[in-house]
């Protein structure tokens, strides 16, 4: 059986077992950014399990073992569920991108570890996330959200002194990383990053690739710039995030400084795939202006896969029928948006009074920002 032959007949196969080592804000490890903790591997998170000792784990290579022999994995749920609706899944997207390997030797490390600092306090954003969102939210409502509760349980700080054992096994394996994937937080204005990236051998930086999310607001974090790491290392990718433009991106992003933004956005172009919008109940009815604003104004697509994962209420899938029917006359002709994943996120089932919720969400946040959100969507509200 050749590898296209494989990978069409293989409903379990997926690349990201083999070559990315992903642990998510709880310091939990997953299989991927997109995955359900997998109960084969809920016992480990980064705090009694160092990095390379889960990648290296029975566990682990019972999951690879299992995925070449086409057995479903437990934590893959949402891929084969989008497989199932016919939508194509972030499974088979990842072995469309990437080189087939059955080896487990190279890894680009998607470890959330360097904390949650970010200086902006972004409307959908999930509290776990961000710093300055969980300080918006505790002076709203006291407390950030039932949701974050789950995530409290393994914490990751600053101070945890687990980051220096974990550095070190990060330095002690060195030959077996070809690329760091940094999220946030803010990862240009995370502390640990940089150490991280400074404890890097000029050597094997030559050989690593380094990928952002980033909400491009500050290129600099006090001696360091961005422009250091496109010297160090082999190759820079940077994906932006940015969910619409001008006062609306204001509102969303808040704090933002967009002129700031747009100045960087041109500094640094070059270093961009692409800009990626979470698709929420604010921006759903905008995306072919957001789209052609960042296209025509820096040349940069705009990629519209992410969706709102949390407060839910905010969710396209909370739409009236007429709203989605809207949307979906909107861009049923337009390339550049997917229309199986806007379709995917709208069929879902709605939260109860979400479209109540979301409404009085935003009228607080609103008051809390002294900067009104029904001025700018009125004809939304």
């Amino acid at each position: 059986m050749d590898i296209h032959e494989f990978l069409e007949t293989n409903k379990s196969y997926c690349g990201q077992a083999f070559t990315e080592l992903y642990s998510d804000s709880a310091g939990r490890y997953r299989l991927c950014c997109h995955s359900r903790v997998s109960r084969a591997i809920k016992k480990y998170n980064v705090n009694n399990t160092l990095p390379f000792d889960f990648w290296n784990s029975p566990e682990m290579e019972d999951i690879r073992n299992d995925m070449l022999e086409g057995k479903p994995i437990d934590g893959c749920q949402v891929c084969y569920e989008l497989e199932d609706r016919g939508t194509k899944s972030w499974r088979k997207q990842y072995s469309e991108q990437q080189t087939f390997t059955m080896s487990s030797d190279e890894v680009v490390l998607h470890l959330r570890v360097h904390g949650s600092y970010c200086n902006l306090s972004c409307y959908m954003c999930i509290p776990y996330n961000s710093s300055t969102r969980r300080k918006e939210l505790n002076k709203i409502f006291g407390a950030y959200s039932r949701a974050a509760d789950e995530f409290s349980q393994v914490p990751v700080t600053p101070t945890n002194p687990r980051w220096k054992e974990i550095l070190q096994n990060i330095n002690d394996n060195s030959d077996k990383i070809v690329g760091h994937a940094i999220l946030g937080g803010e990862p240009l204005q995370m502390e640990r990053m940089w150490e991280m990236l400074d404890a890097t051998s000029d050597e094997d930086a030559k050989r690593m690739s380094i990928y952002f999310d980033s909400n491009l607001t500050d290129l600099r974090w006090k001696n360091h710039s961005f422009f250091d790491i496109v010297d160090k290392f082999k190759f820079v990718d940077m994906r932006v995030s940015i969910d619409h433009f001008q006062d609306k991106l204001r509102w969303i992003r808040y704090p933002i400084d967009v002129l700031k933004l747009e100045m960087n956005l041109n500094e640094v172009k070059h270093h961009i795939s692409q800009i990626s919008c979470t698709v929420s109940m604010l921006n759903a009815l905008d995306l072919d202006d957001i789209y052609h604003y960042y296209k025509e104004s820096f040349g940069i697509e705009t990629d519209f896969k992410r969706f709102v994962a949390g407060p839910r209420f905010l969710s396209i899938r909370n739409f009236s029928s007429a709203y989605k029917d809207k949307i979906r006359d909107m861009y049923h002709d337009k390339p550049y948006i997917d229309m199986n994943y806007i379709n995917d996120e709208m069929n879902k089932p709605a939260i109860p009074n979400g479209w109540e919720q979301a409404i009085s969400y935003c009228d607080k946040l609103s008051a809390h920002r002294n900067f009104d959100w029904r001025g700018l969507w009125n004809d939304f509200t």
